[in-house]
């Protein structure tokens, strides 16, 4: 017997259902398997608990101690939840406040030209953009989109 079809076998047998043949082969198995043998003594445990825990008695006051914590839960669920939304509208004003600098700054700095012989080395020009960019000898890179749209 393996250890997979004797992991299937032992609830059956701690059940008292599996058949003759399967009880013999499981207690042959756990005659020489320490790890089965444990495992079959735990779940047998594990049965037990259950089998004793269903005959408590819970107090005639128990469905109304869940509901009070359930909605003492909800309560404080409902004000983190404000505590959150405002941490998240302070975070989107910050980004915001953050892209508008960036985008303010972004206009004011003035663009680099850049040499038309160093973007265009080794590209085939057509002749619009040696129309475009050859009188000049500093483009922007407005001129080069304006070039490649163009092509």
């Amino acid at each position: 017997m393996n250890h997979k079809q004797m992991h299937q076998w032992v609830s059956f047998f701690i059940d008292g259902q599996a058949s003759d043949e399967q009880r013999r082969a499981v207690l042959v198995h756990l005659e020489s398997c320490i790890e089965c043998r444990t495992r079959v003594r735990g779940a047998a445990a594990l049965r037990e608990g259950i089998r004793l825990a269903a005959d408590v008695e819970l107090p005639a006051t128990f469905p109304y101690g869940v509901l009070r914590t359930i909605r003492r839960d909800q309560e404080q669920a409902r004000t983190n939840s404000g505590v959150e939304r405002f941490g998240i509208r302070v975070v989107l004003s910050l980004m915001l406040i953050v892209i508008c600098l960036f985008g303010l700054g972004s206009l004011y700095q003035p663009e680099q030209p850049s040499l038309a012989s160093h973007i265009l080395a080794g590209e085939p020009s057509d002749s619009l953009s040696k129309r475009v960019l050859e009188p000049q000898r500093d483009i922007s890179k407005d001129d080069i989109i304006y070039a490649a749209i163009s092509k």
